[in-house]
């Protein structure tokens, strides 16, 4: 049992979402972002987690984070990912022209750096959905 109470919420969008958190930070809630909550019942039977508003993202459609100086989630890039007619390195290397704002670069990582993190992780992840020899 969590031995703590807390408002929950489940926003819609990911303006929904930081609004909603701004607001509740100003409020002196605590806010914190969960994924459907594992860590915040796992955590919080043993005490080492406590806050007194949930913000859940699970619902949300995924989008890329890091990159930018904001998440987002662009159409385009999908449709390049999608295009079964190139490689799988072309895929991912028009994807990542369509990127919206320029990558930051900073102390907790260079643009070079999280291009290469990028590149690499929609690797795996394509590989893992297609398969190591799907073109």
């Amino acid at each position: 049992m969590i031995s703590f109470e807390f408002e929950y919420y489940k926003p819609a969008s990911v303006i929904e979402a930081t609004t909603l958190f701004q607001s509740l930070d100003q409020a002196g809630k605590d806010p914190m972002y969960v994924s459907g909550a594992t860590e915040l019942i796992t955590l919080g039977r043993v005490n080492q987690l406590k806050s007194g508003a949930i913000i859940d993202l699970k619902e949300f459609p995924h989008a890329f984070s890091g990159l930018c100086a904001f998440p987002f989630r662009d159409q385009t890039m999908e449709q390049w990912l999608n295009d079964h007619q190139l490689s799988t390195e072309q895929r991912i290397e028009k994807s990542i022209e369509q990127v919206p704002a320029p990558i930051v670069n900073d102390v907790h990582g260079s643009s070079e750096y999280r291009t290469f993190v990028l590149k690499n992780t929609l690797t795996d992840v394509l590989n893992e959905l297609e398969g190591e020899g799907h073109v």
